[in-house]
């Protein structure tokens, strides 16, 4: 109770209290990225960066269930902290209550030592917030979405300088001495999932450098381009003999 009332009672944007409570040296590391997809593809140079920095530290990354599969071959990750959303929205709230009290006992069990949490909003926030690691990284100013700042202890304002989300992600690093660089993404191909489209490319004639491959939709449809764009740009695409191959999703087979 009284470390919850010392964290609850901190002033965000007290860069003195935090470094004084700096853990040194720094042992266990969480990344937390929930969701989604491609916001989690963006996290990839941040664990790349913790990683070269921090060689001997236990990293693990705490993820929604659904995208978990994203990062289960990611080389130099020590460990994956499931978030079951999506089995949660099928559980009543009596089971969504019984097993969100084990998660935060046993985030709190982990021990960790520093959290970054690239995707800042309040539910990422409370996964911080459940560790009590004593540094809990997240983006401050614009970039904060509703109660992150009070649920972690370091946010870090964005910079005008830096205009894509991967740079502002990396800058969340700076408190932590690690210098910018070129962003970098370790995940390696999947073999059977290369075969796979391998196989399925010979089979409709298609070599590498023949096709443009398209991706008209995602997870939230107000950031998906008109699908007559889509239909103009293959058109193009045609008048210039290269073929298009249209990446679907589920849920998406019917549009």
């Amino acid at each position: 109770m009284a470390e919850s009332n010392f964290i609850l009672g901190l002033n965000p944007w007290s860069s003195n209290q935090i470094m004084n409570h700096f853990p040194d040296p720094i042992h266990r590391i969480l990344l937390i990225r929930l969701s989604a997809l491609g916001d989690c593809f963006c996290a990839f140079p941040v664990f790349a960066a913790l990683r070269t920095h921090f060689p001997h530290a236990h990293i693990a990354w705490a993820i929604q269930d659904n995208f978990a599969p994203l990062i289960q071959n990611l080389p130099g990750l020590d460990e994956i902290i499931l978030f079951p959303r999506q089995r949660w929205k099928r559980s009543s709230w009596f089971t969504q209550l019984t097993e969100g009290r084990q998660l935060i006992r046993r985030l709190g069990m982990r021990r960790f030592d520093l959290t970054i949490d690239v995707q800042s909003n309040t539910k990422s926030g409370a996964v911080a917030w459940a560790t009590r690691a004593p540094l809990r990284i997240c983006h401050g100013g614009e970039e904060a979405k509703e109660l992150t700042q009070w649920l972690n202890n370091k946010p870090i304002p964005p910079s005008a300088e830096m205009p894509h989300i991967i740079q502002r992600n990396l800058h969340l690093l700076s408190p932590l001495g690690i210098p910018e660089a070129s962003p970098r993404f370790p995940l390696p191909p999947d073999p059977f999932a290369k075969a796979t489209v391998r196989r399925w490319l010979e089979e409709k004639g298609l070599r590498p450098g023949e096709y443009f491959l398209l991706t008209p939709f995602c997870g939230n449809q107000n950031k998906e381009w008109p699908p007559e764009q889509f239909t103009r740009l293959s058109q193009i695409l045609a008048q210039h003999n290269q073929a298009t191959v249209f990446l679907n999703g589920p849920g998406k087979e019917a549009e």
